[in-house]
């Protein structure tokens, strides 16, 4: 019989509070679940494809990055959602009562998603082979990277995207693991490509 550890059980108690935290911060179980879900498998998969990236070598690359760690990506504007087939996009927005911060979510993610898969895609077309000096990483890289406490056009009424979060799903702690979680997953996808550009 399996052993379940009070540290797992924790944490996985954790993660079901935070689920239901935001399922009725938001009204709405699709639109949580959906950042949640997305927000998890994109940190799992960076942080697989960095230890794998790690552990090849240039002439010995594997050519199963895309196979194994690519994400699901979320069309945020695609009409699926609900009676009327609002996008994701759309809820958001009006479950935050927020436009630039349901905007700035649903981008992030959605660009996160695209430039994981593009990398990992570009990782295994070189068939068992790496050039780090290809100047094409560096086109994938994300470029204006969530900064959750700067005042300005990621912001609204001159108020950061995490004092607009915190007041938008009403929970101060939920509201920073998501915004700190998205400016991670930009910044991991960025370091990714830095570890490929130091390979020799």
């Amino acid at each position: 019989m399996a052993v379940t550890y009070k540290g797992d059980y924790m944490a996985a108690q954790h993660k079901a509070t935070q689920r239901k935290t935001l399922r009725s911060a938001l009204k709405h179980k699709v639109a949580a679940d959906t950042i949640l879900d997305s927000m998890s498998s994109l940190t799992t998969n960076i942080a697989a494809a960095r230890a794998k990236i790690a552990a090849d070598t240039n002439l010995t690359w594997d050519t199963d990055y895309a196979a194994t760690l690519s994400v699901k990506a979320i069309d945020m504007d695609l009409p699926s959602i609900g009676q009327h087939k609002r996008t994701m996009r759309q809820v958001l927005i009006s479950s935050m009562s927020h436009r630039r911060l349901a905007n700035e979510i649903a981008d992030t993610i959605e660009e996160a998603q695209i430039s994981l898969n593009a990398l990992l895609v570009k990782m295994d077309a070189g068939a068992g082979t790496l050039d780090p000096t290809d100047a094409n990483w560096d086109a994938l890289a994300i470029i204006n990277l969530v900064n959750p406490d700067a005042v300005g056009t990621q912001a609204q009424h001159k108020v950061s995207l995490r004092k607009s979060i915190r007041s938008a799903i009403s929970h101060k702690a939920l509201g920073d693991f998501i915004i700190d979680g998205l400016a991670s997953i930009e910044t991991e996808i960025n370091a990714m490509i830095a570890d490929i550009k130091l390979k020799n």
